[in-house]
């Protein structure tokens, strides 16, 4: 790959507001802390088991900003699916803390996101 120059800047906003969503999920889960939800289907069993072991081990961030979170991987008709509970909240949570992620969208350039 030949070499350019460098193009100095801030990179475009990102298209999809995926960790978003994500702490979305990860909020509705721990308003009912301690039940299990399905929260996909995969059509591979080792895409479902990847997606539960990085929620259980806190390397989703959306998750892991929230609490804790339990997650285990069941055959269904339709592939496998994830079910995840929270288990434990974190302080932040606790304290009715707002989770600081932003769409792209609202975010100001003045404004404080240390945590997106």
């Amino acid at each position: 790959m030949p070499m350019i120059e460098p193009e100095w800047g801030a990179p475009p906003p990102r298209k999809r507001g995926r960790g978003v969503r994500v702490n979305k999920m990860a909020l509705k889960l721990a308003a009912r802390k301690g039940e299990w939800a399905k929260i996909g289907v995969y059509e591979g069993y080792w895409s479902a088991h990847a997606r539960a072991s990085r929620i259980r081990k806190g390397r989703i961030q959306g998750f892991a900003s929230v609490g804790r979170f339990e997650a285990d991987v069941r055959p269904t008709h339709e592939g496998y699916a994830v079910w995840v509970k929270c288990v434990a909240h974190s302080k932040a949570y606790t304290n009715g803390w707002d989770s600081g992620i932003k769409a792209y969208w609202e975010v100001e350039d003045d404004d404080n996101v240390e945590d997106q």
